[in-house]
């Protein structure tokens, strides 16, 4: 599916390759390689620096230095889904390390073969499953770093950091032990952001202080004004549009109101008896589906984001597998539509793309029904306080969080 990018011979620009791409085969349009003629990656530019770019400072980094070697888009694209397919199987090993986690269900899914290649995800992706666990053996410090280092290459882990932050302070027993738990995991977290971000984002001005660039900015800047377009669920209920200060005002508060009752969800079971440690999964699994039904953009690789917190919450067979098969379906329909023109290009909108993204719309809000749903009814009754306290106290230094 991804073999003609290797032997694109046509104009050096982003808009020949996509169009080539897009009718070279079904699917075979990849940001990766698109971005490679859009920014000029041969110039060996820094991005935020040199150039402007619409991602976070950690795939920003990735493509620049996957296109350092030189050798033109084949070696650029070969390299880039090389390293992609590794942190892949990093995902489904850090999966496998999880209680209750499944990780055979995102091995198995459509989802990894269509989207290692099209996008960055799964560098974000497997810094998110390795921060899981190393929150799920206490080692709180890590996880925050790693977490940082997922969140600002793609930004959706973030929705992690509030989930065990409420965790770790529901399980202290006291306000200034509570106060310790978040500091233990917003220090080191902050730490890592201002590691990898302060590169690029803060510059010496004309007085002497400090100020930051427009070039890493730009992420921000541009969602922000990013129009509603495509296919998601507020096209679905809006077809028309809406204006783009009202849609953002719309995301913003649909998205906080659902995370919120995530949280609350997580707080009530909780008190009702239920570890915290146990509910960092679905909660994590409620807030990203929430996030993706909430947003304005809905791309075809978060599919694969979906598809692994399920096999991480260890959600149902059923809800996973219709996941996985309307996904399937969804990303031969748009890659289809866009090879086309014309009329047949609005009617496979309206009668392919659009039923079918409504679909994976409603699968997002089964699946935020299901996390909330397995938070207050856990599969596995939970052990009593004592147990957790005196494993606690067995534990070594190294084991509780610690940076």
């Amino acid at each position: 599916m991804r073999a003609p990018t290797f032997f694109y011979r046509g104009a050096p620009t982003w808009r020949s390759f996509d169009y080539y791409s897009v009718h070279a085969s079904p699917g075979g349009y990849s940001d990766i390689a698109s971005l490679y003629f859009g920014d000029h990656m041969w110039l060996h530019r820094l991005p935020y620096l040199g150039y402007r770019l619409q991602y976070p400072v950690g795939t920003g980094l990735f493509a620049w230095l996957a296109a350092l070697p030189g050798g033109g888009i084949a070696a650029y694209f070969a390299l880039s889904v090389l390293a992609l397919a590794i942190c892949g199987l990093v995902t489904i090993c850090a999966l496998g390390r999880l209680p209750g986690a499944r990780p055979w269900v995102l091995a198995l899914s459509p989802a990894l073969g269509l989207y290692v290649a099209l996008n960055w995800d799964l560098l974000s992706l497997a810094a998110l499953a390795v921060a899981l666990v190393l929150f799920h053996r206490r080692r709180d410090g890590w996880g925050a770093v790693v977490l940082a280092l997922a969140t600002w290459t793609k930004l959706f882990p973030i929705l992690a950091l509030p989930v065990v932050l409420l965790a770790r302070t529901l399980e202290a027993p006291t306000a200034p032990a509570r106060l310790r738990k978040a500091a233990s995991i917003l220090i080191p977290f902050t730490l890592a952001s201002i590691a990898i971000n302060g590169p690029f984002a803060l510059r010496e001005d004309a007085h002497g202080g400090l100020t930051i660039t427009r070039g890493w900015l730009y992420f921000f800047t541009f969602n922000t004004h990013r129009p509603l377009r495509g296919t998601n669920s507020w096209t679905l209920l809006f077809p028309h549009g809406l204006p783009l200060a009202e849609i953002n005002r719309l995301v913003a508060l649909t998205t906080v109101a659902g995370i919120a009752l995530a949280l609350a969800t997580l707080a009530w079971a909780s008190r009702r008896g239920t570890r915290p440690q146990t509910l960092i999964l679905p909660a994590t699994l409620a807030c990203l589906s929430w996030f993706l039904l909430a947003n304005k953009v809905y791309s075809p690789q978060y599919a694969v984001w979906a598809i692994a917190l399920l096999a991480a919450a260890g959600a149902p067979l059923a809800l996973a597998g219709a996941f996985a098969a309307a996904d399937l379906l969804f990303f031969f329909a748009v890659f289809t539509m866009y090879a086309q023109s014309g009329p047949l290009r609005g009617w496979l909108y309206s009668h392919l793309v659009v039923p079918t993204n409504g679909v994976l719309e409603g699968l997002l809000l089964a699946s935020f029904a299901w996390a909330l749903t397995a938070m207050l009814h856990p599969r596995v009754e939970s052990a009593p306080a004592h147990v957790e306290v005196d494993l606690s106290a067995r534990s070594s230094p190294a084991t509780t969080g610690g940076v």
